[in-house]
């Protein structure tokens, strides 16, 4: 059995390298290539969870950093009606206006609404830039990443940086091809 003296251990001194996740993200050098976008999406996230604790624009902000592109998800897994009201309507407008103020520099690809509704309550104005997506096509998306990081990260050495890079020219993973893959319907 081995032993440890955990009297010996001391205080470490101060750190000079960076230690908040969201700044290490950002540092890393910005590539052409979506898969770059994937990994700088970890940095938004980190940043987006300060902002929905706020209650500030939508549950989840996809950017792409190379496309100049953004998209607000809204979950509304939660709703039991067959259409969405103007509470959920006025919120995705709110949404709209909160990613043309906060980043007025990219494309806006409109606020997706994650839920079973298709349609709205009479009364309800949805912009052309809401759409809903059933949250199976977010899942399955999910799980079509998962597993294509699951089979990257099992390659070793020179085969996984190559793949890495194929991926990052690729157009399957920029976030117009992963906005159509979950096949999001205009709310009307």
């Amino acid at each position: 059995m081995a032993e440890f003296d955990f009297g010996n251990l001391s205080v470490p001194g101060k750190q000079s390298d960076e230690t908040d996740p969201r700044a290490i993200l950002r540092s890393l050098p910005v590539r052409s290539g979506a898969i770059n976008d994937l990994w700088d999406g970890q940095a938004q996230a980190l940043t987006q969870w300060n902002d929905n604790e706020l209650e500030i624009g939508p549950d989840v902000l996809w950017l792409s950093q190379t496309e100049k592109v953004a998209v607000g998800l809204e979950a509304k897994s939660d709703k039991t009606t067959d259409a969405y009201n103007k509470g959920d309507i006025g919120q995705a407008h709110q949404h709209i206006v909160w990613l043309a103020d906060t980043h007025g520099d990219r494309e806006s690809l409109g606020v997706i609404l994650i839920g079973q509704p298709k349609s709205v309550t009479d009364g309800s104005s949805p912009s052309p830039q809401m759409f809903t997506v059933d949250r199976q096509a977010l899942l399955a998306l999910v799980a079509a990443y998962r597993d294509l990081r699951e089979h990257v990260r099992a390659d070793l050495g020179a085969s996984r940086l190559a793949q890495v890079a194929k991926l990052g020219m690729s157009d399957e993973w920029d976030l117009r091809a992963v906005v159509k893959r979950l096949n999001p319907t205009a709310l009307t």
